[in-house]
Parts: structure tokens; sequence; C-alpha cells
């Protein structure tokens, strides 16, 4: 039975290949979903996860009533298929081998978006271009992205972002914020290449970095500088215009 109802819409999907028009995108965690709206393809969006989304965006989702596909950690798949998605948009942070499988078993082309570095993330925005046959991409966006490399401070700093105090886990040096926050002219002390790798309380004595901010949710420090950590914890360009406010300078595109 199952058999029968996934073929029958297989069959819908190529359909939807030979009779779209327009690109159908299907998102697959909510920062490639905000990412997509940011960039102007938030009417190509025909699914997306309907969980941890940023407030504007579940608005959206809601407004616009995009169908849902669950929740991004477990993808329901046949949701997937109704949407007819002439392409699918992964994330590159997120493990997800077994739905590449099941796409290509359907040939359903898919894209990931590569969120490590802004360069790398404005590559794969115009090879999405590219892919998904539109014009509609945000330049202005791509180039917020390349621009964001030219604009340190003249003083440089050092600093840790603090994901959770108890244990003390922090940001590494390949994770986007980090590089955010090196390309402001700071300097992360952890040289770990593990993403979020977990230090000792004697460590954080023994560099005492010059700033240490915070993205714990359930922690305040008086010796941290705070993060928003429903915007922090997402990829966004959310995300890059609230350097400002932490007194960063950033170029025109990046500010609207």
């Amino acid at each position: 039975m199952h058999k029968q109802l996934y073929f029958l819409l297989f069959l819908g999907v190529q359909a939807g290949f030979l009779a779209a028009a327009q690109p159908r995108l299907v998102s697959t965690t909510p920062q490639v979903t905000e990412i997509l709206f940011d960039v102007g393809l938030g009417p190509a969006v025909v699914a997306a996860p309907h969980g941890w989304n940023s407030p504007q965006v579940a608005r959206t989702l809601d407004h616009q009533k995009i169908p849902s596909i669950g929740d991004f950690s477990s993808i329901n798949f046949e949701a997937l298929l109704k949407a007819r998605p002439t392409l699918a948009v992964l994330d590159s942070q997120v493990e997800q081998a077994d739905l590449e499988t099941s796409l290509r078993s359907f040939q359903i082309p898919s894209l990931t978006l590569n969120f490590r570095t802004p360069e790398t993330l404005a590559r794969s925005l115009e090879t999405l271009s590219l892919r998904a046959g539109v014009t509609s991409v945000s330049a202005r966006r791509i180039e917020c992205l390349r621009l964001l490399k030219g604009t340190p401070e003249t003083r440089p700093f050092s600093f840790i972002v603090v994901t959770a105090w108890d244990p003390l886990v922090v940001y590494g040096r390949l994770t986007f914020l980090s590089h955010l926050l090196e390309a402001q002219g700071g300097r992360n002390m952890v040289e770990s290449a593990i993403l979020f790798p977990q230090l000792s309380r004697e460590w954080l004595w023994l560099h005492k970095p010059d700033r240490i901010y915070s993205v714990d949710m359930f922690q305040k420090r008086d010796d941290s500088i705070a993060l928003d950590v429903d915007l922090y914890s997402r990829i966004s360009f959310a995300l890059i215009r609230d350097l400002k406010r932490l007194g960063f300078r950033l170029p025109e595109t990046c500010r609207e």
C-alpha cells in the first residue's frame, strides 16, 4: 500500500517538474527557510519545516499557508513529495545523508547551502540562482556577504562565544559566527576544529579573552556580552545586521 502511494506521489512530482514555469523550492531547515526569504525566494518556497523558525518567518509560513514537512530533524518525506518540488534546499550544518538518498531515489534535485563562512554562503546562493533558473536572488545580499571581510575594526580584539556555561561549551573557529567576528578584527581564542568544543573553567581563567559573548539562554553573567538566543540560534541576515548593535561597522548592503 505504501509503495503504491509513494509511486503515485512520484508521478505527481514528475508532472510537477514538467508543468512548473517557476521553481518550487522545499526548504529542509529553519535557517535555510530564513535565507530563502531573505534573498527574495520566499514566493518559490512550497514547503518547509514549521518548527524553530524566527517569529517573522513563522508568521509568513502561516499567512501564506505554506505546507509543513514536519520538524527538520525528522522530515515527513511524504509531505515533501506532495509539495512537488523542483529543488530541495539542504543545510550543510545538518546531517541529511538519508534525506539525500531518498531525494535521489525519486529523482528530486537538491542543493546544499554551505553555511561555513559568509563567502561559502555567497557562492551557494549564486549556485542556487543558476540551479533554480531564477534571477531574483538578491545581488545586494550576496554583495553583503562578500564585503563583510573588508570591514574590520581598527583595534584587534580576542574573543570567545559561549553557548553554555555549565558545562562550558563554546563556538569553535570553524563556525559562521566566529568567521563573522573575525572579519570584524576579532580573534577566536578557541583553536579547536570542533564546531562546539567543551572547555574547562581553568582554560577561561588562563586565557582571559578581551570579550566574552554569551548565547546561553539559561545563565547570564556580568562579565559577558549577552546575545539574543533566538536571533543567534540560526544564520540569517538579521544576525548580520545585529553586529551593528554590537558596535561593528557594516557595509551599506548589510544594513537593510
